[in-house]
């Protein structure tokens, strides 16, 4: 999948989500506390939902402002699934028997784009002070995951929303 956006030119900083992703199983990734060893407690929180401990684990898949990216995820594509609790499950385990074609393409590209998503707005809250409204982040997402599909072809005419009506007709059919 790396390699159709790397292809089409898909995301600006490609080599850095390159290297990020191959960071992301290891665990390893730059914090805030890793910046500033004089920063508070509260500095290793969580910034999505300020509760809990920051790790790659809880931010990318069990703060509850992310998991809601997941089901909304499985809800479209029509999957009952279990998520996992850490980085590592979901990459063992993110496979299903699909045809080859534009839905296979979008299965693939989901985690990546929860996760790139994720990361965009979590440097936000940290380095300039901004944060999206809940709505706005999980309407971020699916732009993210709608621009990557354009590598994908076979769909590259629709809009938003019929982007997001083709992935729940196509799961059917899947």
């Amino acid at each position: 999948m790396i390699f159709l956006l790397m292809q089409s030119g898909g995301p600006r900083p490609l080599s850095k989500l390159v290297f990020w992703l191959g960071q992301l199983p290891r665990g390893k990734y730059l914090q805030k506390r890793c910046l500033n060893e004089e920063i508070s407690s509260l500095a290793s929180r969580c910034p999505m939902c300020l509760q809990e401990e920051e790790s790659v684990d809880h931010l990318f898949i069990q703060c509850r402002c992310v998991s809601g990216f997941w089901h909304l995820s499985f809800s479209l594509l029509g999957v009952n699934w279990v998520q996992p609790h850490t980085i590592k499950s979901v990459l063992t385990t993110w496979t299903r028997k699909i045809k080859r074609g534009w839905f296979l393409g979008i299965w693939k590209m989901i985690p990546l784009a929860i996760w790139w998503s994720t990361w965009k707005e979590r440097n936000q809250r940290i380095f300039a002070g901004k944060a999206r409204s809940y709505q706005d982040f999980k309407l971020y997402f699916l732009r993210t995951l709608y621009s990557w599909s354009y590598v994908l072809g076979d769909g590259t005419n629709l809009k938003l929303l019929n982007f997001v009506d083709k992935i729940s007709l196509e799961s059917m059919r899947a």
